[in-house]
């Protein structure tokens, strides 16, 4: 399978999730700058999600999103988790990815402390996610020279330790749901380097797309939407605490197809890359 086929899928994962979100009537969008989006909780969600079915759609495929990276990671490290190089951290990126996914399916179910906790998960994760993923472009040329060090279990192990740990942190610090004296600075920080590492991956993928354009181009795809999750979820956010309609509805209904799509596309990943260990 070259990149073209996995664009393919890509796109075709795109096209059938999209049936899955058609339901949502956009038009009960209804704005109210006095409360929060999350105001009623669980209880009543689609009230306090400005009216929108969306809301259930995004729960579920956050879900998908999680479980779906979570099986890939186990496969995949089962198979080639001794792998010296690459692989180790591209399992920990696509495990990184899920938890974008946990975080965008639990949050709405909790409280202001459980829910800021998650909502910083999910956002950190992206950032951690693309560190990974770099690291696994890196690491695939690395193996072909002499001397290369990569990156030890432990350094993995311990930065995704670290990660529930800050988002803790900061959920300590937030007063409400969506705390926008935190949320917007922290958006911006971390959007920037997500960005800039998801460019470096693309620019790594496409140099090395001659030794393994399976692989590379299954990098280039996911570097591509985790930054543009990243750059929905601040599409999102910006509508929200603008109150602009149109920016948040699109924010909502893309995030939902990225992440069924990227569940997707990991899952024919998992079972391409096990496939063609099997049959070597």
């Amino acid at each position: 399978m070259n990149n073209k086929d996995i664009l393919l899928v890509a796109l075709a994962a795109i096209v059938l999730m999209y049936t899955f979100v058609f339901f949502v009537d956009y038009q009960q969008v209804t704005f109210n700058s006095e409360y929060s989006i999350l105001e009623n909780q669980f209880k009543g969600q689609k009230n306090g999600h400005y009216g929108l079915d969306e809301l259930y759609a995004t729960i579920y495929a956050g879900m998908i999103l999680f479980i779906a990276c979570t099986l890939s990671a186990k496969i995949l490290y089962k198979r080639f988790g001794k792998s010296r190089f690459t692989w180790r951290p591209v399992i920990a990126g696509i495990f990184s990815t899920g938890l974008i996914g946990l975080g965008e399916s639990v949050e709405h179910n909790l409280s202001t402390l459980g829910h800021e906790f998650f909502h910083y998960l999910l956002m950190l994760s992206g950032l951690l996610a693309m560190y990974f993923l770099y690291i696994g472009t890196q690491e695939y040329r690395m193996q072909f020279k002499v001397g290369g060090n990569p990156i030890k279990s432990k350094i993995i192990v311990g930065l995704l330790i670290i990660l529930p740990l800050v988002a803790f942190a900061i959920a300590l610090n937030s007063l409400e749901p969506y705390d926008a004296r935190i949320e917007m600075p922290f958006v911006y920080i971390t959007a920037t380097p997500t960005l800039f590492l998801a460019a470096l991956t693309l620019r790594e993928s496409y140099k090395q797309k001659d030794e393994n354009r399976t692989l590379m181009g299954f990098l280039a795809i996911l570097a591509g939407t985790v930054s543009g999750l990243t750059v929905i979820n601040m599409m999102g956010r910006l509508g929200d605490i603008e109150n602009h309609a149109f920016l948040f509805v699109l924010g909502q209904s893309l995030q939902v197809i990225y992440m069924s799509a990227t569940a997707m596309l990991i899952f024919v990943f998992t079972f391409m890359m096990w496939s063609m260990a099997e049959s070597t």
